[in-house]
């Protein structure tokens, strides 16, 4: 899920499976746009590893390649 203020943007992703799983995370043009997303790349940060990761916007909708381990969460801050 995804919530956001004008001080704040986060996007929570969470995999309750005994597996890892691997995806495309897309963003809905509705999001892309109250977010007020740029075209090109936006560099997210997972908020407990502070790993950081680019957020390909283009065309209306946002993609983030992912890996989520089994049994856990990613929580990204956008800038």
């Amino acid at each position: 899920f995804a919530r956001g203020d004008a001080q704040q943007r986060v996007i929570v992703v969470a995999n309750f499976a005994d597996a890892a799983t691997r995806f495309k995370l897309q963003l809905p043009a509705e999001l892309v746009d109250q977010w007020q997303l740029q075209t090109g790349s936006v560099t997210l940060t997972e908020l407990f590893s502070g790993h950081q990761l680019p957020l390909q916007v283009g065309s209306g909708v946002a993609v983030l390649p992912l890996t989520v381990k089994a049994n856990s969460a990613l929580v990204f801050i956008l800038p």
